[in-house]
Protein backbone atom coordinates (compact mmCIF):
# COMPACT_ATOMS: atom_id res chain seq x y z
CA UNK A 1 0.00 0.00 0.00
CA UNK A 2 3.03 2.33 0.22
CA UNK A 3 2.90 5.23 -2.21
CA UNK A 4 -0.65 4.51 -3.31
CA UNK A 5 -4.03 5.51 -1.95
CA UNK A 6 -6.24 2.67 -0.72
CA UNK A 7 -9.04 2.00 -3.14
CA UNK A 8 -12.56 2.99 -2.10
CA UNK A 9 -15.14 0.96 -3.96
CA UNK A 10 -17.85 3.00 -5.69
CA UNK A 11 -21.32 2.76 -4.19
CA UNK A 12 -23.84 0.51 -5.90
CA UNK A 13 -26.51 2.01 -8.12
CA UNK A 14 -29.43 1.93 -5.67
CA UNK A 15 -27.42 3.39 -2.79
CA UNK A 16 -26.00 6.11 -5.06
CA UNK A 17 -29.52 7.03 -6.25
CA UNK A 18 -30.76 7.28 -2.68
CA UNK A 19 -27.82 9.38 -1.50
CA UNK A 20 -28.17 11.76 -4.44
CA UNK A 21 -31.89 12.17 -3.72
CA UNK A 22 -31.18 13.01 -0.06
CA UNK A 23 -28.43 15.50 -0.92
CA UNK A 24 -30.51 17.24 -3.59
CA UNK A 25 -33.49 17.52 -1.25
CA UNK A 26 -31.49 18.87 1.71
CA UNK A 27 -28.50 20.71 0.20
CA UNK A 28 -29.02 21.46 -3.47
CA UNK A 29 -28.24 20.57 -7.06
CA UNK A 30 -24.51 21.39 -7.11
CA UNK A 31 -23.82 19.27 -4.02
CA UNK A 32 -25.80 16.43 -5.62
CA UNK A 33 -23.62 16.52 -8.75
CA UNK A 34 -20.41 16.43 -6.68
CA UNK A 35 -21.69 13.60 -4.47
CA UNK A 36 -22.84 11.63 -7.51
CA UNK A 37 -19.36 11.71 -9.06
CA UNK A 38 -17.67 10.75 -5.78
CA UNK A 39 -20.07 7.85 -5.23
CA UNK A 40 -19.77 6.52 -8.77
CA UNK A 41 -16.01 6.95 -9.23
CA UNK A 42 -14.55 6.73 -5.72
CA UNK A 43 -11.72 9.05 -4.62
CA UNK A 44 -11.23 12.12 -6.81
CA UNK A 45 -9.04 15.20 -6.62
CA UNK A 46 -10.29 18.74 -7.11
CA UNK A 47 -9.15 18.98 -10.77
CA UNK A 48 -10.77 15.63 -11.52
CA UNK A 49 -14.03 16.69 -9.89
CA UNK A 50 -14.01 19.93 -11.85
CA UNK A 51 -13.50 18.04 -15.10
CA UNK A 52 -16.10 15.32 -14.44
CA UNK A 53 -18.83 17.63 -13.11
CA UNK A 54 -18.39 20.42 -15.71
CA UNK A 55 -18.66 22.96 -12.88
CA UNK A 56 -16.45 25.89 -11.99
CA UNK A 57 -13.70 25.13 -9.50
CA UNK A 58 -15.14 27.65 -7.05
CA UNK A 59 -18.50 25.83 -7.12
CA UNK A 60 -16.84 22.47 -6.48
CA UNK A 61 -14.80 23.97 -3.61
CA UNK A 62 -17.92 25.43 -2.01
CA UNK A 63 -19.74 22.11 -2.31
CA UNK A 64 -16.82 20.19 -0.78
CA UNK A 65 -16.58 22.65 2.12
CA UNK A 66 -20.30 22.30 2.81
CA UNK A 67 -20.04 18.50 2.74
CA UNK A 68 -17.01 18.47 5.04
CA UNK A 69 -18.71 20.82 7.50
CA UNK A 70 -21.61 18.36 7.70
CA UNK A 71 -19.15 15.45 8.21
CA UNK A 72 -20.22 13.82 4.94
CA UNK A 73 -16.93 14.18 3.07
CA UNK A 74 -13.36 13.16 3.95
CA UNK A 75 -10.03 13.83 2.28
CA UNK A 76 -6.61 12.22 2.11
CA UNK A 77 -3.31 13.94 1.32
CA UNK A 78 -1.18 12.03 -1.19
CA UNK A 79 2.43 12.79 -2.05
CA UNK A 80 2.89 13.00 -5.81
CA UNK A 81 6.58 13.11 -6.60
CA UNK A 82 8.74 16.21 -6.30
CA UNK A 83 5.89 18.52 -7.33
CA UNK A 84 4.20 18.30 -3.97
CA UNK A 85 1.02 16.71 -2.71
CA UNK A 86 -2.60 16.49 -3.79
CA UNK A 87 -5.83 16.02 -1.87
CA UNK A 88 -8.29 13.31 -2.80
CA UNK A 89 -11.89 13.49 -1.59
CA UNK A 90 -14.50 10.83 -0.86
CA UNK A 91 -17.97 10.74 0.69
CA UNK A 92 -19.46 8.44 3.32
CA UNK A 93 -22.80 7.09 2.00
CA UNK A 94 -23.81 5.75 5.42
CA UNK A 95 -23.78 9.21 6.99
CA UNK A 96 -25.82 10.54 4.10
CA UNK A 97 -28.44 7.86 4.75
CA UNK A 98 -28.40 8.76 8.47
CA UNK A 99 -29.78 12.19 7.54
CA UNK A 100 -33.12 10.52 6.80
CA UNK A 101 -33.32 9.48 10.47
CA UNK A 102 -33.18 12.94 11.97
CA UNK A 103 -36.93 12.77 12.82
CA UNK A 104 -36.30 9.66 14.97
CA UNK A 105 -33.32 11.29 16.69
CA UNK A 106 -35.26 14.50 17.23
CA UNK A 107 -38.24 12.76 18.82
CA UNK A 108 -35.94 10.94 21.23
CA UNK A 109 -34.08 14.14 22.21
CA UNK A 110 -37.33 16.06 22.69
CA UNK A 111 -38.75 13.34 24.95
CA UNK A 112 -35.59 13.08 27.05
CA UNK A 113 -34.33 16.67 27.26
CA UNK A 114 -37.29 18.84 26.32
CA UNK A 115 -37.27 21.97 24.13
CA UNK A 116 -33.74 22.99 25.12
CA UNK A 117 -32.23 19.68 24.05
CA UNK A 118 -34.28 19.78 20.87
CA UNK A 119 -32.93 23.22 19.92
CA UNK A 120 -29.35 22.18 20.74
CA UNK A 121 -29.73 19.12 18.51
CA UNK A 122 -31.20 21.21 15.68
CA UNK A 123 -28.30 23.66 15.81
CA UNK A 124 -25.71 20.87 15.62
CA UNK A 125 -27.34 19.02 12.71
CA UNK A 126 -27.91 22.31 10.88
CA UNK A 127 -24.20 23.21 10.83
CA UNK A 128 -22.61 19.78 11.28
CA UNK A 129 -20.38 20.82 14.19
CA UNK A 130 -20.68 23.76 16.56
CA UNK A 131 -19.12 25.19 19.70
CA UNK A 132 -21.17 25.59 22.84
CA UNK A 133 -20.99 29.39 22.71
CA UNK A 134 -22.28 29.48 19.13
CA UNK A 135 -25.21 27.27 20.16
CA UNK A 136 -26.03 29.57 23.07
CA UNK A 137 -25.91 32.64 20.82
CA UNK A 138 -28.25 30.99 18.30
CA UNK A 139 -30.91 29.98 20.86
CA UNK A 140 -30.49 32.90 23.27
CA UNK A 141 -33.74 34.53 22.18
CA UNK A 142 -35.65 31.31 22.93
CA UNK A 143 -33.71 30.10 26.00
CA UNK A 144 -32.00 33.07 27.71
CA UNK A 145 -30.89 31.08 30.79
CA UNK A 146 -27.36 29.95 29.85
CA UNK A 147 -26.94 27.87 33.02
CA UNK A 148 -29.97 25.79 32.11
CA UNK A 149 -28.69 25.33 28.57
CA UNK A 150 -25.29 24.28 29.95
CA UNK A 151 -26.94 21.72 32.25
CA UNK A 152 -28.84 20.13 29.35
CA UNK A 153 -25.72 20.18 27.18
CA UNK A 154 -23.75 18.44 29.94
CA UNK A 155 -26.43 15.76 30.17
CA UNK A 156 -26.25 15.15 26.42
CA UNK A 157 -22.45 14.87 26.46
CA UNK A 158 -22.48 12.59 29.52
CA UNK A 159 -24.94 10.33 27.67
CA UNK A 160 -22.48 10.27 24.71
CA UNK A 161 -25.14 11.62 22.35
CA UNK A 162 -22.93 14.64 21.58
CA UNK A 163 -19.18 14.17 21.27
CA UNK A 164 -16.21 16.45 20.52
CA UNK A 165 -14.73 16.47 17.05
CA UNK A 166 -11.24 15.26 16.29
CA UNK A 167 -8.75 16.26 13.57
CA UNK A 168 -8.81 12.65 12.36
CA UNK A 169 -12.52 12.92 11.53
CA UNK A 170 -11.55 14.11 8.04
CA UNK A 171 -9.98 10.70 7.37
CA UNK A 172 -11.82 7.55 6.42
CA UNK A 173 -11.74 4.51 8.71
CA UNK A 174 -9.69 2.66 6.08
CA UNK A 175 -7.05 5.41 6.03
CA UNK A 176 -6.87 5.43 9.82
CA UNK A 177 -6.42 1.67 9.93
CA UNK A 178 -3.68 1.68 7.28
CA UNK A 179 -1.76 4.41 9.13
CA UNK A 180 -2.11 2.51 12.41
CA UNK A 181 -0.78 -0.66 10.74
CA UNK A 182 2.24 1.24 9.41
CA UNK A 183 3.01 2.59 12.89
CA UNK A 184 2.60 -0.85 14.45
CA UNK A 185 4.88 -2.49 11.87
CA UNK A 186 7.52 0.19 12.45
CA UNK A 187 7.59 -0.55 16.19
CA UNK A 188 8.08 -4.32 15.84
CA UNK A 189 10.99 -6.34 14.49
CA UNK A 190 9.00 -9.54 13.97
CA UNK A 191 8.36 -11.06 10.58
CA UNK A 192 4.76 -10.56 9.47
CA UNK A 193 3.57 -14.12 9.87
CA UNK A 194 -0.07 -15.09 10.29
CA UNK A 195 0.31 -15.15 14.08
CA UNK A 196 1.90 -11.69 14.13
CA UNK A 197 -0.84 -10.32 11.86
CA UNK A 198 -3.49 -11.70 14.20
CA UNK A 199 -1.71 -10.09 17.15
CA UNK A 200 -1.59 -6.78 15.26
CA UNK A 201 -5.29 -7.02 14.43
CA UNK A 202 -6.26 -7.58 18.08
CA UNK A 203 -4.02 -4.74 19.26
CA UNK A 204 -5.45 -2.29 16.72
CA UNK A 205 -9.02 -3.35 17.50
CA UNK A 206 -8.37 -2.64 21.17
CA UNK A 207 -6.94 0.78 20.31
CA UNK A 208 -10.05 1.58 18.26
CA UNK A 209 -12.28 0.63 21.19
CA UNK A 210 -10.26 2.89 23.49
CA UNK A 211 -10.46 5.69 20.91
CA UNK A 212 -14.26 5.34 20.88
CA UNK A 213 -14.28 5.97 24.64
CA UNK A 214 -11.87 8.89 24.35
CA UNK A 215 -14.22 10.64 21.91
CA UNK A 216 -16.88 10.83 24.63
CA UNK A 217 -16.82 13.54 27.26
CA UNK A 218 -15.64 11.07 29.93
CA UNK A 219 -12.64 10.15 27.81
CA UNK A 220 -12.02 13.82 27.08
CA UNK A 221 -11.83 14.57 30.80
CA UNK A 222 -9.31 11.75 31.28
CA UNK A 223 -7.31 13.17 28.39
CA UNK A 224 -7.22 16.58 30.08
CA UNK A 225 -6.03 15.14 33.38
CA UNK A 226 -3.57 12.43 32.33
CA UNK A 227 -2.06 13.32 28.95
CA UNK A 228 1.56 14.46 29.33
CA UNK A 229 1.57 17.47 27.03
CA UNK A 230 2.32 21.04 28.03
CA UNK A 231 -0.73 22.47 26.29
CA UNK A 232 -3.12 20.17 28.12
CA UNK A 233 -1.29 20.78 31.40
CA UNK A 234 -1.81 24.50 31.02
CA UNK A 235 -5.46 23.92 30.15
CA UNK A 236 -5.87 21.81 33.28
CA UNK A 237 -4.32 24.52 35.48
CA UNK A 238 -6.23 27.48 34.09
CA UNK A 239 -9.68 26.05 33.22
CA UNK A 240 -12.42 24.46 35.27
CA UNK A 241 -14.70 21.71 34.02
CA UNK A 242 -17.35 24.24 32.99
CA UNK A 243 -14.74 26.19 31.04
CA UNK A 244 -13.87 23.05 29.12
CA UNK A 245 -17.47 22.68 27.96
CA UNK A 246 -17.64 26.26 26.68
CA UNK A 247 -14.14 26.28 25.19
CA UNK A 248 -14.32 27.70 21.65
CA UNK A 249 -11.56 25.34 20.52
CA UNK A 250 -13.91 22.37 21.04
CA UNK A 251 -16.47 21.69 18.33
CA UNK A 252 -19.26 19.21 19.03
CA UNK A 253 -21.09 16.83 16.72
CA UNK A 254 -23.77 14.14 16.86
CA UNK A 255 -22.78 10.59 17.85
CA UNK A 256 -24.89 8.44 15.52
CA UNK A 257 -23.81 5.18 17.18
CA UNK A 258 -25.29 6.20 20.51
CA UNK A 259 -28.61 7.17 18.94
CA UNK A 260 -28.72 3.79 17.22
CA UNK A 261 -28.13 2.15 20.61
CA UNK A 262 -31.14 4.05 22.01
CA UNK A 263 -33.32 3.07 19.06
CA UNK A 264 -32.23 -0.57 19.26
CA UNK A 265 -33.08 -0.69 22.97
CA UNK A 266 -36.47 0.85 22.24
CA UNK A 267 -37.06 -1.79 19.55
CA UNK A 268 -36.21 -4.54 22.06
CA UNK A 269 -38.72 -3.08 24.52
CA UNK A 270 -41.37 -3.01 21.79
CA UNK A 271 -40.53 -6.64 20.95
CA UNK A 272 -41.07 -7.61 24.59
CA UNK A 273 -44.40 -5.81 24.61
CA UNK A 274 -45.60 -7.53 21.43
CA UNK A 275 -44.38 -11.03 22.22
CA UNK A 276 -44.72 -11.31 26.01
CA UNK A 277 -46.68 -8.65 27.92
CA UNK A 278 -46.77 -4.85 28.35
CA UNK A 279 -45.10 -5.27 31.73
CA UNK A 280 -42.20 -7.03 29.99
CA UNK A 281 -41.48 -3.81 28.10
CA UNK A 282 -41.27 -1.94 31.41
CA UNK A 283 -38.83 -4.47 32.89
CA UNK A 284 -36.65 -4.56 29.77
CA UNK A 285 -36.50 -0.77 29.66
CA UNK A 286 -35.16 -0.70 33.21
CA UNK A 287 -32.58 -3.42 32.48
CA UNK A 288 -31.39 -1.75 29.26
CA UNK A 289 -31.23 1.70 30.88
CA UNK A 290 -29.01 0.27 33.62
CA UNK A 291 -26.68 -1.31 31.05
CA UNK A 292 -26.70 1.48 28.45
CA UNK A 293 -23.68 3.26 29.87
CA UNK A 294 -21.43 0.34 28.89
CA UNK A 295 -22.79 0.01 25.34
CA UNK A 296 -20.50 1.33 22.61
CA UNK A 297 -22.32 0.57 19.35
CA UNK A 298 -24.92 -1.84 18.03
CA UNK A 299 -22.45 -3.84 15.96
CA UNK A 300 -19.90 -4.27 18.76
CA UNK A 301 -22.29 -5.11 21.61
CA UNK A 302 -23.09 -8.82 21.69
CA UNK A 303 -24.56 -8.83 25.19
CA UNK A 304 -25.18 -6.42 28.03
CA UNK A 305 -23.38 -6.32 31.35
CA UNK A 306 -24.88 -8.60 34.05
CA UNK A 307 -27.59 -7.29 36.32
CA UNK A 308 -28.69 -9.00 39.54
CA UNK A 309 -32.11 -10.51 39.96
CA UNK A 310 -32.83 -8.70 43.21
CA UNK A 311 -32.24 -5.33 41.50
CA UNK A 312 -34.88 -6.12 38.88
CA UNK A 313 -37.26 -7.46 41.53
CA UNK A 314 -36.87 -4.37 43.73
CA UNK A 315 -37.56 -2.11 40.78
CA UNK A 316 -40.72 -4.07 39.97
CA UNK A 317 -41.87 -3.82 43.59
CA UNK A 318 -41.38 -0.05 43.73
CA UNK A 319 -43.01 0.61 40.34
CA UNK A 320 -46.44 2.18 40.52
CA UNK A 321 -49.29 0.77 38.46
CA UNK A 322 -47.35 -2.25 37.19
CA UNK A 323 -49.49 -5.37 36.78
CA UNK A 324 -47.21 -8.38 37.08
CA UNK A 325 -49.79 -11.09 37.83
CA UNK A 326 -48.64 -14.22 36.06
CA UNK A 327 -50.65 -15.08 32.96
CA UNK A 328 -52.08 -18.58 32.65
CA UNK A 329 -51.19 -19.96 29.19
CA UNK A 330 -54.13 -22.40 29.35
CA UNK A 331 -56.56 -19.53 28.59
CA UNK A 332 -56.81 -17.08 25.74
CA UNK A 333 -56.91 -13.32 26.20
CA UNK A 334 -60.74 -13.29 26.31
CA UNK A 335 -60.87 -15.91 29.07
CA UNK A 336 -61.80 -18.90 26.89
CA UNK A 337 -60.18 -22.22 27.67
CA UNK A 338 -57.76 -23.50 25.02
CA UNK A 339 -59.04 -26.65 23.29
CA UNK A 340 -55.60 -27.78 22.12
CA UNK A 341 -54.45 -28.59 25.64
CA UNK A 342 -52.78 -32.01 25.78
CA UNK A 343 -54.10 -34.03 28.74
CA UNK A 344 -51.83 -36.03 30.99
CA UNK A 345 -52.62 -39.61 31.96
CA UNK A 346 -53.44 -38.67 35.54
CA UNK A 347 -55.96 -35.94 34.60
CA UNK A 348 -59.66 -36.43 35.25
CA UNK A 349 -62.37 -36.59 32.58
CA UNK A 350 -62.99 -32.89 33.02
CA UNK A 351 -59.44 -32.15 31.90
CA UNK A 352 -56.39 -31.02 33.84
CA UNK A 353 -56.96 -29.63 37.30
CA UNK A 354 -55.43 -26.27 36.32
CA UNK A 355 -57.99 -25.90 33.52
CA UNK A 356 -60.90 -26.23 35.93
CA UNK A 357 -60.08 -22.80 37.32
CA UNK A 358 -61.74 -20.27 35.05
CA UNK A 359 -59.18 -17.64 35.96
CA UNK A 360 -56.71 -16.67 33.23
CA UNK A 361 -54.21 -15.52 35.86
CA UNK A 362 -52.18 -17.59 38.30
CA UNK A 363 -51.87 -16.29 41.85
CA UNK A 364 -48.30 -16.78 43.00
CA UNK A 365 -46.41 -15.97 46.16
CA UNK A 366 -43.47 -14.58 44.14
CA UNK A 367 -44.90 -13.13 40.93
CA UNK A 368 -41.85 -10.93 40.34
CA UNK A 369 -39.44 -13.88 40.32
CA UNK A 370 -41.72 -15.94 38.08
CA UNK A 371 -42.14 -13.02 35.70
CA UNK A 372 -38.36 -12.64 35.42
CA UNK A 373 -38.08 -16.38 34.76
CA UNK A 374 -40.71 -15.97 32.03
CA UNK A 375 -38.54 -13.33 30.34
CA UNK A 376 -35.56 -15.70 30.55
CA UNK A 377 -37.50 -18.53 28.90
CA UNK A 378 -36.63 -19.45 25.31
CA UNK A 379 -39.79 -18.58 23.39
CA UNK A 380 -40.32 -18.59 19.62
CA UNK A 381 -36.60 -18.65 18.79
CA UNK A 382 -35.64 -15.79 21.10
CA UNK A 383 -35.33 -14.94 24.78
CA UNK A 384 -35.13 -11.54 26.38
CA UNK A 385 -32.87 -12.44 29.32
CA UNK A 386 -30.22 -15.09 29.87
CA UNK A 387 -28.83 -16.35 33.16
CA UNK A 388 -25.11 -16.09 33.78
CA UNK A 389 -23.02 -18.75 35.52
CA UNK A 390 -20.40 -18.79 38.23
CA UNK A 391 -21.25 -15.56 40.06
CA UNK A 392 -22.78 -17.04 43.20
CA UNK A 393 -25.87 -14.88 42.66
CA UNK A 394 -28.62 -15.01 40.09
CA UNK A 395 -27.64 -12.55 37.35
CA UNK A 396 -29.08 -11.91 33.93
CA UNK A 397 -27.75 -10.46 30.70
CA UNK A 398 -29.58 -9.23 27.60
CA UNK A 399 -28.48 -11.13 24.44
CA UNK A 400 -28.36 -8.04 22.24
CA UNK A 401 -26.94 -9.75 19.15
CA UNK A 402 -29.50 -12.58 19.27
CA UNK A 403 -32.40 -10.15 19.67
CA UNK A 404 -31.12 -8.04 16.78
CA UNK A 405 -30.97 -11.17 14.61
CA UNK A 406 -34.54 -12.07 15.57
CA UNK A 407 -35.77 -8.58 14.61
CA UNK A 408 -34.00 -8.93 11.26
CA UNK A 409 -35.69 -12.29 10.72
CA UNK A 410 -39.07 -10.70 11.45
CA UNK A 411 -38.54 -8.16 8.67
CA UNK A 412 -37.33 -10.80 6.20
CA UNK A 413 -40.24 -13.12 6.98
CA UNK A 414 -42.71 -10.27 6.56
CA UNK A 415 -41.17 -9.45 3.18
CA UNK A 416 -41.36 -13.08 2.07
CA UNK A 417 -44.97 -13.44 3.22
CA UNK A 418 -45.97 -10.32 1.27
CA UNK A 419 -44.13 -11.44 -1.86
CA UNK A 420 -44.60 -15.21 -1.93
CA UNK A 421 -47.48 -15.97 0.43
CA UNK A 422 -47.71 -18.44 3.28
CA UNK A 423 -46.33 -21.29 1.18
CA UNK A 424 -43.20 -19.30 0.40
CA UNK A 425 -42.77 -18.47 4.08
CA UNK A 426 -43.08 -22.14 5.09
CA UNK A 427 -40.52 -23.15 2.48
CA UNK A 428 -38.10 -20.42 3.53
CA UNK A 429 -38.44 -21.28 7.23
CA UNK A 430 -37.77 -24.94 6.48
CA UNK A 431 -34.61 -24.07 4.58
CA UNK A 432 -33.46 -21.65 7.28
CA UNK A 433 -33.98 -24.19 10.07
CA UNK A 434 -32.78 -27.34 8.28
CA UNK A 435 -30.01 -25.91 6.06
CA UNK A 436 -29.52 -27.61 2.65
CA UNK A 437 -32.47 -29.62 1.30
CA UNK A 438 -33.67 -30.94 -2.04
CA UNK A 439 -37.13 -30.34 -3.50
CA UNK A 440 -38.57 -33.65 -2.35
CA UNK A 441 -37.49 -33.14 1.26
CA UNK A 442 -38.80 -29.57 1.26
CA UNK A 443 -42.16 -30.77 -0.06
CA UNK A 444 -42.33 -33.39 2.70
CA UNK A 445 -41.39 -31.00 5.51
CA UNK A 446 -43.77 -28.24 4.42
CA UNK A 447 -46.59 -30.65 3.47
CA UNK A 448 -46.95 -28.89 0.12
CA UNK A 449 -47.29 -30.21 -3.41
CA UNK A 450 -43.99 -30.62 -5.24
CA UNK A 451 -45.17 -28.49 -8.16
CA UNK A 452 -46.07 -25.60 -5.87
CA UNK A 453 -42.80 -25.93 -3.95
CA UNK A 454 -40.80 -25.83 -7.20
CA UNK A 455 -42.63 -22.71 -8.39
CA UNK A 456 -42.04 -20.87 -5.09
CA UNK A 457 -38.40 -21.95 -4.95
CA UNK A 458 -37.70 -20.63 -8.44
CA UNK A 459 -39.35 -17.30 -7.60
CA UNK A 460 -37.35 -16.88 -4.39
CA UNK A 461 -34.17 -18.03 -6.12
CA UNK A 462 -34.63 -15.36 -8.78
CA UNK A 463 -35.01 -12.60 -6.17
CA UNK A 464 -32.14 -13.75 -3.95
CA UNK A 465 -34.02 -15.09 -0.91
CA UNK A 466 -32.92 -18.69 -1.60
CA UNK A 467 -29.61 -19.99 -2.94
CA UNK A 468 -28.70 -23.11 -4.90
CA UNK A 469 -25.78 -25.51 -4.69
CA UNK A 470 -25.12 -28.21 -7.27
CA UNK A 471 -23.68 -31.52 -6.09
CA UNK A 472 -22.25 -33.59 -9.01
CA UNK A 473 -22.16 -37.37 -8.81
CA UNK A 474 -19.40 -37.60 -11.42
CA UNK A 475 -16.43 -35.54 -12.50
CA UNK A 476 -18.02 -34.44 -15.78
CA UNK A 477 -20.59 -32.22 -13.96
CA UNK A 478 -23.39 -33.10 -16.34
CA UNK A 479 -26.92 -32.12 -15.36
CA UNK A 480 -28.12 -35.73 -15.59
CA UNK A 481 -25.64 -36.77 -12.90
CA UNK A 482 -26.11 -33.76 -10.62
CA UNK A 483 -28.61 -33.08 -7.88
CA UNK A 484 -29.34 -29.64 -6.47
CA UNK A 485 -29.69 -28.50 -2.87
CA UNK A 486 -31.44 -25.32 -1.80
CA UNK A 487 -30.26 -23.35 1.21
CA UNK A 488 -30.55 -19.94 2.87
CA UNK A 489 -27.58 -17.68 3.63
CA UNK A 490 -28.91 -15.13 6.10
CA UNK A 491 -26.15 -12.59 5.43
CA UNK A 492 -26.80 -12.68 1.68
CA UNK A 493 -30.56 -12.41 2.21
CA UNK A 494 -30.08 -9.39 4.49
CA UNK A 495 -27.81 -7.74 1.90
CA UNK A 496 -30.35 -8.42 -0.83
CA UNK A 497 -33.19 -7.00 1.30
CA UNK A 498 -31.16 -3.88 2.04
CA UNK A 499 -30.65 -3.34 -1.69
CA UNK A 500 -34.40 -3.63 -2.27
CA UNK A 501 -35.07 -1.08 0.48
CA UNK A 502 -32.54 1.34 -1.05
CA UNK A 503 -34.34 1.05 -4.37
CA UNK A 504 -37.80 1.45 -2.81
CA UNK A 505 -36.90 4.59 -0.85
CA UNK A 506 -35.23 6.15 -3.89
CA UNK A 507 -38.34 5.42 -5.98
CA UNK A 508 -40.60 6.93 -3.31
CA UNK A 509 -38.53 10.11 -3.20
CA UNK A 510 -38.61 10.37 -6.99
CA UNK A 511 -42.37 9.82 -7.06
CA UNK A 512 -42.91 12.44 -4.35
CA UNK A 513 -40.80 14.92 -6.32
CA UNK A 514 -42.70 14.27 -9.57
CA UNK A 515 -46.09 14.61 -7.88
CA UNK A 516 -45.02 17.90 -6.31
CA UNK A 517 -43.75 19.21 -9.66
CA UNK A 518 -47.17 18.67 -11.24
CA UNK A 519 -48.73 21.25 -8.93
CA UNK A 520 -45.80 23.61 -8.43
CA UNK A 521 -47.75 26.65 -9.63
CA UNK A 522 -50.66 25.98 -7.29
CA UNK A 523 -48.36 25.47 -4.32
CA UNK A 524 -46.44 28.69 -5.06
CA UNK A 525 -49.69 30.66 -5.28
CA UNK A 526 -50.81 29.20 -1.96
CA UNK A 527 -47.52 30.22 -0.33
CA UNK A 528 -47.93 33.77 -1.64
CA UNK A 529 -51.43 33.96 -0.14
CA UNK A 530 -53.30 34.29 -3.42
CA UNK A 531 -56.93 33.27 -3.66
CA UNK A 532 -57.45 29.75 -5.04
CA UNK A 533 -60.48 28.18 -6.65
CA UNK A 534 -62.28 25.18 -5.17
CA UNK A 535 -60.64 22.80 -7.65
CA UNK A 536 -57.20 24.18 -6.84
CA UNK A 537 -57.85 23.82 -3.11
CA UNK A 538 -58.84 20.18 -3.65
CA UNK A 539 -55.70 19.59 -5.71
CA UNK A 540 -53.57 21.20 -3.00
CA UNK A 541 -55.16 19.02 -0.33
CA UNK A 542 -54.57 15.88 -2.41
CA UNK A 543 -50.91 16.81 -2.95
CA UNK A 544 -50.37 17.45 0.77
CA UNK A 545 -51.94 14.13 1.79
CA UNK A 546 -50.01 12.29 -0.92
CA UNK A 547 -46.72 13.89 0.15
CA UNK A 548 -47.40 13.03 3.77
CA UNK A 549 -48.14 9.40 2.89
CA UNK A 550 -44.93 9.17 0.86
CA UNK A 551 -42.90 10.52 3.79
CA UNK A 552 -44.52 8.05 6.19
CA UNK A 553 -43.69 5.19 3.83
CA UNK A 554 -40.09 6.40 3.56
CA UNK A 555 -39.73 6.50 7.35
CA UNK A 556 -41.17 3.00 7.71
CA UNK A 557 -38.74 1.62 5.16
CA UNK A 558 -35.91 3.49 6.85
CA UNK A 559 -36.85 1.79 10.15
CA UNK A 560 -36.45 -1.59 8.48
CA UNK A 561 -33.18 -0.45 6.89
CA UNK A 562 -31.86 0.65 10.28
CA UNK A 563 -32.70 -2.73 11.85
CA UNK A 564 -31.12 -4.71 9.01
CA UNK A 565 -27.98 -2.63 8.54
CA UNK A 566 -27.19 -0.78 11.77
CA UNK A 567 -28.50 -2.96 14.63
Amino acid sequence: MDGRLPTIRPANENLARLCCSIIEEQLGEIERIVVSELLNKGRLSLPQLTRFTNLRQSQVKAALIALMDLDLCTYKEQQEGPRGSAYYYSVNPDKIVYRMRYPFYLVYVADKYGPIGQDIFLQIILYGRRTFNSICDAIQSIHPDQDQVLAVFKAMTDAKEVQPTDPDDVKTNLDKRIEAEKVWKATTDSTMTARVREKMRKALDEEERKAAVDKTWEGLKRKHTTLDEDAWRQTKKTKTVNDLYVDDSLHWKINYDQFHVHLRNAAICDLAKRKIHPAASFVMKYVLDCCEGSMKSCKDDEKSVPIRQWEIRNHMNTASGLCITMYNPNFTSNGQQRSSRRYDSDDSDDGPSSNNKHDPYIKSANPETEFIDLLAKYNEHFQLLKKTDGTGQTEFIVPLKDLSTFMKLEIIRKTIREGFGEVGLRVWNALYMESKLDEKTISTLTMTQAKQVRRVLYMMLEQGFVHLQDVPKRLDHTSQNTFFLYYVSLDLVITNTIEKIYKSIANLKLRRYLESQRFTTTMERAELGEELSDDELKQLDVVKRMTENFKIAELRLDCELMVLKDF
